[in-house]
């Protein structure tokens, strides 16, 4: 803005020409002998006292010319610099004690040096120079206080302000006064906007130092903003720098490369010669947290009363939830195109060859390839509404005795492990607490890693299902002696349609989805699964639940979300 620096220079110009004209006035009032009466009412003071003395030591002599305007013009000048630099009260203060060196300095040089030195030109300038620059101080801030009320008349959002009846200084105040309060109306008003916005949203400078938070930006990066809104951004009281958007960046988000890349880009429209962009011309970038959590870095600029850029409004968009939609929508398309469609096409592949006597299969066989085909189906389709249940609805847990849950889920697959000659050894501890839990979903957990351990595990060889307390959790684990698994294919067990052993010739018809299911149900009542395996040692997996109060539906939903974005 250009107005402070044309109302610096009208000060300084008014103050040389005040200074000026009172500069003239002294040398008039010396040429003219305007301030001879005052200067003969001190030297009554002064010399009379020493007319005998001074007779004796040779008389009192009148101070040279240069001795006489510097000691009169310098205190004026010195008054007039205070009057420039000082608040009022100061100015005032400073030019008495000038008035009284002066009037000290003239009573001191009769006394000590027998020498005249007249002050009342001097006292002259600094009775003359403090009011009339008063006077030019007060019709200055009328002008700047009336010109303040015009504008801000203009300013969008706020009601035209009715030209003050009062031409004083304080009518004028008073309106400025009024448009100011207004100012702060909509301030808070902007400011409860920013504190309701759905997203964490802060704004910046143009330095990129965070100026204002909302709580939800807060939230996020506690250890960065908290305490933003209480203090001058600029001003930290241990030393440190105050906390910039990078800063943010670099705290949520492990790998903080592109959202310093975008924001760098983004302070590039900053620049004073830039060209004025839209917020639709800033595209934001995808950045994810440690939990996998994702977020949608998002900037605009702010523009100033020039229609300049002057800072930058971003929000962190949490799009996990749209990410897990697309997952599984992309999940259900797998589903649909691959693992559903695959036995309906072989069926009708059966059909299409049964329909040439030729090659026809005999009926026996044909009923049962058909019946298996069609039982993978319905294999398919149950364990696919199952995961999507456990992941969308909402959970009602009750109090469940955990052993019972144990045998309900043992009891359904006793005729398999039976069939392939496999012992089922339970080990149950008798004071496991009771939890509230979904038993439903925590019995088909259960029972789909006994099935898992049941169809790996050789012929003969036990499987272990243990329930035992442990610090903090009770843990449900099922050990077989199967063939094992990879460390390196730990991380895909818990991914959809993912089958580690899958294009092995032993390898059992599965899904993919039961131990997804399995870590959806455990981490949805605030647990976990884990797995110890090796390749030729058996596998041993593991689910955790905490032994605490009920979990809340929020609590429940929030594990949910995160479990989604893992996966």
């Amino acid at each position: 803005m250009r107005e402070p620096a044309r109302f610096r220079q009208r000060t300084l110009l008014e103050w040389g020409l005040l200074l000026a004209v009172v500069t003239l006035a002294m040398v008039a009032s010396v040429h003219f002998n305007w301030s001879a009466r005052v200067d003969l009412a001190i030297m009554d003071v002064a010399v009379v006292p020493r007319l005998h003395a001074a007779e004796e030591d040779g008389g009192i002599d009148t101070v040279g010319a240069l001795w006489f305007w510097a000691g009169t013009l310098v205190p004026v000048w010195l008054a007039a610099y205070a009057a420039l630099r000082l608040t009022p009260r100061g100015a005032l203060l400073s030019t008495m004690v000038l008035m009284a060196a002066l009037f000290g300095a003239s009573v001191g040089a009769v006394t000590c040096a027998d020498a005249w030195f007249a002050p009342a030109t001097g006292l002259l300038g600094c009775l003359l120079f403090y009011p009339l620059w008063s006077w030019r101080r007060q019709e200055a801030a009328l002008r700047f206080l009336s010109a303040e009320v015009e504008r801000l008349s203009r300013e969008p959002g706020l009601h035209a302000a009715r030209p003050p009846r009062d031409r004083t200084l304080d009518g004028s105040m008073q309106a400025v006064y009024g448009m100011t309060a207004q100012l702060r109306d909509m301030r808070r008003f902007l400011a409860d906007g920013l504190e309701s916005l759905p997203e964490a949203t802060v704004i910046c400078d143009a330095d990129g130092v965070i100026l204002v938070a909302n709580r939800r930006a807060v939230a996020l990066v506690p250890a960065v903003l908290s305490g933003i809104n209480s203090r001058d951004p600029r001003e930290s009281g241990d030393g440190l720098d105050p906390p910039a958007l990078p800063d943010v960046v670099e705290a949520l988000f492990p790998v903080p490369g592109p959202g310093l890349a975008y924001w760098d880009a983004l302070c590039a429209t900053l620049e004073d010669d830039a060209p004025v962009v839209s917020s639709a011309d800033s595209h934001g970038v995808e950045l994810a947290t440690e939990s996998d959590r994702r977020y949608l870095l998002h900037g605009a600029a702010l523009h100033g009363e020039t229609g300049r850029p002057a800072g930058a409004i971003v929000s962190f968009i949490d799009i996990t939830a749209v990410r897990r939609a697309e997952r599984q929508r992309e999940q259900t398309m797998h589903f649909l195109s691959h693992d559903m469609r695959s036995p309906q096409a072989s069926i009708l592949a059966l059909i299409d060859l049964q329909s040439r006597p030729e090659r026809a299969l005999p009926e026996a066989v044909l009923l049962a390839r058909i019946g298996e085909l069609a039982h993978r189906t319905l294999a398919l389709a149950d364990d696919f509404i199952r995961l999507a249940q456990a992941e969308s609805q909402t959970l009602s847990f009750t109090p469940a005795d955990l052993q019972g849950l144990v045998l309900d889920a043992t009891d359904e697959l006793w005729a398999l492990a039976k069939a392939r000659g496999i012992e089922l050894r339970l080990e149950l501890e008798p004071d496991c607490p009771q939890l509230r839990v979904v038993p439903a979903l925590l019995v088909r957990a259960i029972a789909n890693l006994v099935s898992n351990a049941i169809k790996f595990s050789p012929q003969g060889h036990p499987v272990d299902v243990r329930l035992r307390r442990g610090r903090g959790h009770v843990a449900i684990e099922v050990a077989d002696e199967g063939p094992g698994i990879a460390r390196a294919d730990h991380a895909r067990l818990f991914r959809p349609f993912s089958r580690v052993h899958e294009g092995g010739g032993e390898a059992p018809a599965g899904s993919g989805l039961g131990l997804v299911f399995v870590k959806t149900v455990a981490e949805r009542h605030g647990g976990r699964v884990t797995v110890q395996s090796d390749v030729g040692r058996g596998a041993t997996f593991a689910l955790l639940l905490p032994v605490r109060g009920e979990p809340t539906q929020d609590d429940a939903l929030s594990v949910s979300s995160r479990t989604d974005a893992v996966n």
